[in-house]
């Protein structure tokens, strides 16, 4: 750049420069500078009228001036304070014509820092350089270790300096052949600038090892090392280990490479391709070498895709019963939605029907008393667990699942046993009712047909009843913890008989006032009323209470507020609500339990709205009968014929007839023994959960027989109190021994009891401390489970580090996010990750 180019730059990168002063003592430029002119800039050389410039470049409205002195520049501190122009040129500029020089004027660098700049100066000229080193380019902050973390901080294209972690997330994803230009660049810039040791100390850091040749086999080395390591850290290396010449037993390598991959996996913007990377490149770590090595069961801390594979794969394999452990570890480790959770939850829940099947033994009982509580209070269980794991693997996608075929298996071994449970649980129970001649008069529990004055005519305040058609009786206890992640909420499950048959027509009766009931099968009659529609039962319920509503879920949902408010007036109003049942018997009978979900949700929310805007002081959720599901094709073995002539009415699971005579296969009843009807019909049902063979029926899904599915049908007494429920849930932790390995701390809290109408969810606030001083994210975690089950009670929780703790030995608290000073947990917690930081 020619002089007066340098000259006029200087001007117009400084706006509010004045003087421009330039020392010549040899006068080498002194020729030029006579006959420069420059554009609105002053070209003055110096007379020697020092007190005349003093003042003349002092005054406040002068126009830029180029000032020109034969001199030396004035570098010591001696020289500076003998110069006459002094606070002019400190106020202002020089202009020195060496790069290095002027690049350590325009940013105030001091004399030893002239080392750094020369090293460094053609690097220093480029703009993404600058850009990243601004922070840095001051005399207090330009020091070789900042500026050389700052060039590599260019050299991987980011626009500021990043620590040493984030360099190394990058380069390791660098190791994918569509990046090696990327590669190659950085590896030219390296040799350059001298900067590969470096970057050496940084992979030094964490994997115990550098890198020589500059070679993009090298940094695929690296991954290998972090995924090997990532997995194995808390194993001790096997002879059989294929993979052992890897292994870093170093505990500082350990901690900054469990920071590197952490930071990896959850970093806004690098994550995917550091993600990607971690797949296509650590592929050459075989991990089924590595579970054969070590076993399925091996404490492995980190768990990637392909691994988890592996472990799936060794568990099915194995007899069934011997991987519970290692199953129930992995299922709650594996949060993030995805196809493994699908594979996870359904082994997890086919072995909790196989547990608890085991545990039922032979499920003989001596009254039909015994057998219903035995099955309120354990065995629905198995129907619910059955249920979770249907819903499971039909989510499952089986395109990308390498143990599909041992999964198919698992499943049928699933269905022949769940049959086996349904058919010895009601066989049993059958008998026991087959022993009193179904007398229900001799069964010491609540009849359905008792409902009414059971529980809505005692009331005196405004009820409303909900009524969804085949809610059965294990939905109902995931209803019912639905209903309690209201903490206002108090809601009550009881249980009650439905008669045999176990149909619609018969239970929406059931549920209705009446002195007289007369039966005909296609038409039920309550005091010479029919029953059939939701006006009719309005008409029958308006007798017993002239201010009563009868209504269908989607009106109460298409109404308006207002709407709302005006039906709900009303003493009583009857909801009717219909999804299980249409699904089952009108939609894709396998979606059968889809709709069970979608039933739980839509009664979950309908009842609080009722409870929560119109004047409604209870609220009754209860069914017309449960049904029978079995996800699979139901063997011909397994369907009864009907053999006989007077029928009157058949379905698969019970047939109607006027003929008296017994039958040869299942059961044959009054229809007055277990209905409030005197007609004289009998009902035939099958053997336990048997089938009869209809053309044109389905069988998957089935109800009208005499099953404890079918019969054991819920009574949910909802309502809400003005005040929230003050007794929460408490957490616990399930492993005390706590051990930080990365920035990102990993444990498991156990909510100790489900949440009920006594106990409440509970919020709270985890962190980490250093005496008193929050040194990670603080989490927030709602405890709300539900289920009866311990496992499905269990949260993993991670809490990233955020500031760098200097205690061998830190606190994990666990408060309440209302009330801080609830402490539930405080434990102490070992802290392995005491690296410096680099920057």
């Amino acid at each position: 750049m020619m002089l007066p180019d340098k000259i006029l730059t200087n001007f117009q990168k400084n706006p509010r420069l004045r003087v421009l002063f330039f020392f010549d003592k040899e006068g080498a430029y002194q020729d030029e500078i006579r006959q420069m002119q420059l554009p609105n800039v002053r070209v003055i050389a110096f007379d020697g009228r020092w007190l005349y410039w003093k003042i003349e470049l002092n005054r406040e409205q002068q126009e830029k001036t180029f000032f020109y002195i034969r001199q030396d520049t004035p570098d010591t501190q001696e020289e500076l304070l003998r110069f006459p122009l002094l606070d002019l040129l400190k106020a202002n500029k020089e202009l020195r014509l060496d790069d290095v020089a002027e690049f350590m004027d325009d940013y105030g660098l001091q004399p030893h820092q002239q080392p750094l700049v020369s090293c460094y100066k053609e690097e220093l000229t480029k703009t993404p350089v600058l850009q990243v080193l601004q922070p840095v380019l001051n005399a207090a902050n330009f020091e070789e270790k900042t500026v050389k973390q700052g060039l590599l901080s260019a050299f991987f294209d980011f626009n500021k300096i990043e620590d040493s972690t984030i360099l190394l997330i990058r380069l390791l994803s660098y190791a994918d052949p569509e990046k090696h230009k990327r590669l190659n660049n950085l590896f030219t810039r390296l040799r350059k600038n001298n900067l590969l040791d470096t970057l050496n100390q940084y992979i030094r850091q964490a994997f115990n090892t550098t890198i020589e040749g500059l070679r993009s086999d090298e940094i695929t080395g690296l991954v290998r090392r972090l995924k090997y390591n990532a997995i194995t850290q808390n194993l001790h290396a096997s002879p059989a280990d294929a993979y052992k010449e890897l292994k870093i037993t170093e505990a500082m390598c350990i901690t900054y490479l469990n920071q590197l991959l952490e930071t990896g996996l959850k970093h806004a913007t690098l994550s995917k391709a550091f993600k990607e990377t971690l797949r296509r490149q650590g592929v050459s770590i075989n991990v089924d070498k590595i579970v054969a090595t070590y076993g399925y069961d091996a404490a492995y801390e980190y768990l990637p895709d392909d691994l988890v594979w592996a472990i799936i794969q060794a568990l099915v394999e194995q007899p069934s019963g011997q991987t519970n452990a290692c199953l129930k570890a992995l299922y709650l480790r594996i949060t993030e939605e995805g196809n493994i959770q699908s594979v996870l939850t359904f082994l997890y829940h086919v072995s909790v029907v196989n547990m608890l099947i085991k545990e039922a033994g032979n499920m003989t009982c001596d009254t039909p008393e015994d057998c219903i509580e035995r099955y309120v209070g354990v065995w629905h269980k198995i129907d619910f667990s059955y249920r979770k794991a249907v819903v499971a693997y039909w989510q499952i996608d089986f395109l990308h699942t390498p143990v599909e075929a041992q999964l198919n298996n698992i499943k049928q071994a699933l269905e022949k046993a769940y049959f086996e449970f349904g058919y010895r649980l009601n066989d049993g129970w059958l008998k026991s009712l087959h022993g009193i001649g179904f007398d229900y008069k001799r069964i010491g529990c609540d009849k359905q047909f008792d409902f009414y004055a059971n529980h809505i005519r005692p009331l005196q305040q405004k009820r409303a009843i909900i009524i969804s058609d085949a809610l059965r009786y294990e939905v109902a206890t995931e209803l019912v913890g639905e209903l309690h992640k209201d903490d206002k909420n108090v809601s009550t499950l009881y249980y009650q008989l439905a008669s045999i048959p176990s149909k619609t027509n018969v239970g929406m009766a059931n549920l209705l006032p009446g002195e007289t009931c007369s039966y005909e099968v296609d038409c039920i009659s309550i005091d010479g009323d029919k029953t059939s529609t939701v006006e009719q039962r309005e008409k029958v319920l308006r007798k017993y209470s002239p201010m009563s509503k009868s209504v269908h879920y989607e009106t109460i949902i298409e109404n308006d507020k207002q709407q709302n408010r005006a039906l709900f007036k009303a003493d009583v109003v009857y909801v009717y609500h219909n999804v299980i049942d249409k699904e089952g018997h009108h939609g894709t009978e396998r979606n059968t339990f889809k709709a069970v979900r979608t039933a739980i949700e839509e009664l979950s929310k309908l009842v609080k709205l009722i409870l929560g805007g119109f004047g409604v002081s209870k609220v009754f959720v209860t069914s017309d009968h449960g049904f029978l599901y079995n996800d699979m094709e139901i063997a011909e073995a397994d369907k009864n014929e009907i053999r006989d002539t007077e029928i009157i009415y058949s379905g698969v699971r019970h047939y109607i007839t006027c003929n008296h005579h017994p039958v040869a296969f299942g059961y044959k009843m009054p229809l007055f023994m277990t209905s409030p009807y005197q007609e004289p019909y009998y009902v035939v049902i099958p053997d336990a959960i048997n089938r009869f063979k209809k053309k044109g029926s389905r069988y998957r899904y089935a109800h009208g027989g005499g099953s404890l599915q079918e019969l054991v049908v819920p009574v949910i007494e909802s309502a809400r109190k003005e005040e929230r429920i003050p007794h929460k849930v408490v957490p616990a932790l399930v492993d005390k021994n706590l051990t930080i390995v990365s920035n990102s701390f990993r444990f498991q809290l156990l909510q100790q009891t489900a949440i009920s109408a006594t106990e409440k969810e509970c919020t709270v606030l985890i962190g980490l401390y250093d005496n008193e001083q929050l040194v990670s994210l603080e989490k927030r975690l709602r405890l709300d489970a539900t289920s009866e089950l311990p496992t499905d009670r269990v949260y993993t929780v991670q809490l990233a580090l955020t500031a760098r703790a200097t205690k061998s030995v830190l606190k994990l608290k666990v408060v309440d996010e209302d009330d801080r000073y609830i402490t539930y947990i405080e434990e102490n917690v070992k802290n392995n990750t005491l690296v410096a930081r680099d920057f």
